[in-house]
């Protein structure tokens, strides 16, 4: 999650990213998601390798270090939570507008 335009200590804008430091594949994160709606990912989403960039293979965590720094900000939510918040903000929003 990251996030533009605060200002740092000194005044001038910076780009930070907001990150627990810790490392969650997508499979992890789609699986977490699904589950919490009771569903198997695996009985609703294809994959192809042929689609898959090499990009897709690189570890990539957040350092949060200079939002603490900046702006004393730490993580209070880890993935599988952020995973959870987004299904069910997204099942409101489908509540919402009469699709569910």
């Amino acid at each position: 999650m990251g996030v533009r335009g605060g200002r740092g200590r000194a005044g001038r804008r910076e780009d930070r990213v907001n990150a627990t430091g810790k490392w969650t594949t997508g499979r992890e994160f789609l699986e977490i998601a699904v589950a919490s709606v009771g569903l198997g990912w695996k009985d609703h989403v294809d994959s192809d390798d042929r689609f898959r960039s090499p990009a897709d293979a690189t570890l990539l965590v957040g350092d949060p270090s200079r939002a603490k720094a900046a702006i004393a900000w730490e993580a209070k939510t880890d993935a599988a939570g952020l995973a959870e918040v987004m299904v069910q903000a997204d099942l409101a929003q489908l509540k919402h507008l009469g699709r569910i």
